[in-house]
């Protein structure tokens, strides 16, 4: 649980939302298509899903634990 929550989800996965937040955002910078910047703002999303049930549904999950994914996955939809 330690590896799935702090290293991938908390670390790796927040890396990965913001390099497309930047890339989104390098888009409208250029003066591309909005649609592309939000396709690429999104792209992580199915990602973040998945590690939200991974961490939900662990055998060795705590509330906390729960809480901790939850919250994050809440802020990586607003960053």
């Amino acid at each position: 649980m330690p590896r799935l929550l702090w290293r991938d989800a908390l670390l790796v996965a927040s890396f990965i939302n913001l390099g497309a937040s930047v890339l989104a955002l390098a888009v409208l910078a250029l003066d591309g298509p909005a649609l592309a910047a939000l396709a690429l703002h999104l792209l992580p999303l199915p990602y973040n899903f998945f590690l939200l049930l991974a961490v939900t549904r662990a055998p060795d999950r705590s509330t906390v634990t729960e809480l901790v994914a939850m919250l994050w996955f809440v802020a990586m939809l607003l960053v």
